[in-house]
């Protein structure tokens, strides 16, 4: 079992997003942006770092090869070993995202720190090499009524969405065999904590999503939950990610 813990939700000054009056009736039946999703990251055993690999590897990831942008790989401790400064704590999606709006990311290609290293700090050439990859914006969704509709849109939008829940014991054991996630009530399926992930695709049934926990959990690291999940009370929070800006 990967680390996981309880992610917190930390209220940002960025605009709510939220699907226009109507926008059901014109969004695709289905729409899929796993083509351009990363190799599934590795976060570890170890290291509280889920909301830094899901937004500054996955998410971020995507966004480049949609994008066309060059740069390889993203590098989560960028932005971890920055919030954490050496404490092995869990971090918010909104911490995380703001780093990467207002600094940017580093590539992994020039971050030697390397996966796990939370502990030391970015140099002044990383943090100005970090300046080149950044996020336009992103934001904060409600989690109402429309969530199913926004996360849709957002999508089809070529957006990066990122939702934070309360993961269960048979999120571990999801395999190319069973890459559905379903989770059960309580007594039979306790809550282990909280992880976060990327929506890389839906259609009428729920929502396909990318982890990052290696390539041998799920099918490839892609896994499936359903519009239930998606509007139940496990989910703690959805962010959107927008387009990237380089230079």
């Amino acid at each position: 079992m990967r680390k996981i813990a309880l992610v917190p939700v930390v209220v940002a000054s960025v605009v709510a997003f939220a699907a226009p009056a109507n926008a059901a009736a014109s969004l695709p039946a289905s729409y899929d942006l796993s083509q351009y999703a990363p190799v599934a990251g590795e976060q570890g055993s170890v290291v509280d770092s889920c909301s830094s690999w899901a937004t500054g590897y996955t998410g971020f990831g995507l966004l480049m090869k949609e994008q066309g942008i060059a740069g390889g790989s993203m590098a989560p401790m960028y932005v971890y070993a920055q919030i954490v400064k050496g404490r092995n704590v869990n971090t918010s999606i909104t911490t995380n995202l703001q780093i990467q709006k207002d600094q940017g990311i580093d590539t992994r290609a020039d971050y030697p720190q390397g996966d796990y290293d939370y502990t030391t700090q970015p140099t002044a050439a990383q943090r100005a090499n970090a300046g080149h990859y950044r996020i336009s914006s992103y934001d904060i969704v409600s989690l109402d009524d429309n969530l199913k509709t926004t996360i849709e849109t957002a999508v089809s939008h070529g957006y990066a969405v990122v939702i934070g829940f309360r993961v269960r014991q048979s999120f571990d054991s999801l395999n190319p065999e069973n890459d559905a996630y379903t989770p059960g009530e309580n007594g039979t399926d306790p809550i282990e904590g909280g992880h976060s992930v990327v929506v890389v695709g839906y259609d009428s049934n729920g929502i396909k999503f990318e982890n990052a926990w290696g390539a041998d959990w799920g099918a490839n690291g892609f896994a499936t939950a359903s519009w239930d999940f998606v509007m139940s009370s496990d989910i703690d929070s959805v962010h959107v990610m927008h387009k990237l800006v380089t230079g």
